[in-house]
């Protein structure tokens, strides 16, 4: 494996400021931290999507965009809402598709094409299954390539309902620490 630290975005498709998919994505960060450099983003920072801001494009888009072109993969956290991702969570990866060149014929020239990608996600009782498969669909649809294994669906605990701070339980733990491995592991395949 390579001794340089990985570049990974970390994507929390949640708007609430301590969501559960956040405070995921940090348990993440934590079991990455030797190995891979994290940068975490919301939803929240990009506008809604409309060809009449693509050019120039917002500083915001403009910056996730740097730092994923940076990066050697991106790390999602997806809630679900009525079995589907999210509404913020869409419009970023709406951003994210297009391409970064004005008037290009082919639209290969995204921030996206061929980047290395998995997700996670904590939720209801199917743990995010029915956001996490929309999520495939459509990241390969974006010319992503997605880690099919070893991704963490986590149902919420009783005591996480109650308090709304993840409950760490060694099974969530386990399952973090895994697929942060595997994904790393991912990182080194070739395209």
């Amino acid at each position: 494996m390579d001794t340089q630290k990985k570049k990974i975005v970390l994507i929390v498709g949640s708007l609430r400021k301590n969501s559960l998919n956040k405070q995921l994505a940090e348990l993440a960060r934590k079991y990455l931290n030797d190995q891979a450099e994290c940068t975490l983003f919301t939803p929240s920072l990009v506008p809604l999507f409309d060809q009449d801001l693509e050019f120039p494009t917002p500083k915001k888009v403009g910056e996730i965009r740097q730092a994923i072109k940076e990066s050697d993969g991106i790390w999602i956290f997806t809630p679900e809402y009525n079995a589907m991702i999210p509404g913020g969570l869409k419009n970023l990866l709406d951003w994210l598709s297009r391409t970064v060149k004005e008037n290009d014929p082919d639209w290969k020239d995204t921030i996206v094409w061929d980047k290395k990608a998995t997700m996670s996600g904590v939720g209801g009782k199917n743990g995010t299954r029915s956001a996490q498969e929309q999520l495939v669909s459509l990241l390969h649809f974006m010319g992503m390539d997605v880690m099919m294994q070893d991704r963490a669906q986590i149902a919420m605990s009783p005591q996480t309902a109650q308090t709304i701070d993840l409950a760490l339980t060694a099974g969530v733990q386990e399952a973090i620490e895994a697929q942060a491995q595997a994904f790393l592991k991912f990182l080194e395949e070739k395209v």
